[in-house]
C-alpha cells in the first residue's frame, strides 16, 4: 500500500497538473493524454507484479515521454523549490521502498533457514550503506543551495538568459534532480540491493525453479514483455513525429 501511495503521489506531483489542463482544454491532444496516463499503467503493473525491473526501471522511465510534452508553465511549476524538494523526496522514498520491499511474500515455512556466510558482516555493511547515504544527502543539500539559495547563480542566469531565466533554471533543476537520483541509486540503493539479493538468493533460486517447471507461465511473461515493449516503441515514435 505504501508503494502504491508513493507511486500515485509521484505521478500527481509530476504529471497531475498537466493531465488536468489537457482534459479541461478545448483542443486537447489525445496522444498527450495517453503519454500522461502511461506511468499510471506501468505503476499499477509494478504494484501488481512484484518485479524489481518494473518497479525500479520501467516505471520511472515511463515518465520521460510525458515530461517531454509538458508545457513551459508546467515545467516552471515543477521547478518551484517546495515542489521540487517534495517530488525529490517522494521519488527517493519510492525507490527505497521499492528496493527493500518484501516482494517475494513467502510464508515463514518457505523462508530459507540456513545461516548465510554474510550474516557476520551485517553491522559493517550497515555502516557502509549509511555512510554513503549521508554523502548523498549532503550532495542534495549542496545542489539545493546552489540552485535556489546562492544569489550569484540566479544573477548569472538573469544576465545570460533574460526573460528565459526561469526556463533555464527549470531545466537545470530537472537535470540535477535526475543526476542526483542516479547517484543516490548507484551509491546507496544499489549496495542495499546487492546485500538484499545475497540474503534472498535461496528464495530466488526456488522461485526460478518453480517458473521453469511451468512453461506456460514463462511463455505468457515473455509475450507480455514483448507486447509492452512494442507498445512503448510505437508510442515513442508517434510522439517524435507529432512534436513541433
Amino acid at each position: 500500500m505504501l508503494l502504491a501511495f508513493l507511486a500515485l503521489t509521484l505521478w500527481g506531483q509530476w504529471l497531475g497538473t498537466g493531465l488536468a489542463a489537457e482534459v479541461l482544454s478545448a483542443d486537447g491532444s489525445g496522444l498527450r493524454v495517453i503519454a500522461l496516463l502511461t506511468p499510471l499503467f506501468f505503476g499499477a503493473l509494478a504494484i501488481a507484479r512484484a518485479n524489481p525491473a518494473l518497479r525500479l526501471m520501467v516505471f520511472p522511465v515511463s515518465f520521460l515521454p510525458a515530461m517531454a510534452l509538458l508545457t513551459e508553465r508546467e515545467w516552471a511549476a515543477m521547478a518551484e523549490p517546495v515542489a521540487l524538494l517534495a517530488s525529490a523526496a517522494t521519488f527517493v522514498s519510492y525507490l527505497v521502498v521499492a528496493a527493500i520491499g518484501d516482494d517475494l511474500r513467502e510464508t515463514p515455512g518457505q523462508m530459507p533457514t540456513e545461516v548465510h556466510a554474510t550474516d557476520s558482516l551485517a553491522s559493517r555493511y550497515r555502516v557502509f550503506v549509511r555512510t554513503r547515504a549521508l554523502v548523498v544527502i549532503g550532495v542534495l543539500a549542496v545542489l539545493v543551495w546552489m540552485i535556489f539559495v546562492d544569489p550569484n547563480i540566479g544573477r548569472t542566469l538573469v544576465e545570460k538568459a533574460g526573460e528565459r531565466a526561469t526556463l533555464h533554471l527549470t531545466f537545470i533543476s530537472v537535470v540535477m534532480l535526475f543526476a542526483w537520483v542516479v547517484m543516490a541509486y548507484m551509491a546507496a540503493v544499489l549496495p542495499s540491493l546487492n546485500w538484499e539479493y545475497e540474503r534472498r538468493q535461496p528464495v530466488l533460486t526456488r522461485g526460478q525453479s518453480r517458473l521453469l517447471e511451468s512453461p506456460g507461465v514463462l511463455k505468457r511473461r515473455v509475450v507480455g514483455w514483448v507486447v509492452a515493449t512494442a507498445m512503448m516503441v510505437v508510442l515513442g515514435m508517434q510522439m517524435v513525429v507529432t512534436l513541433p
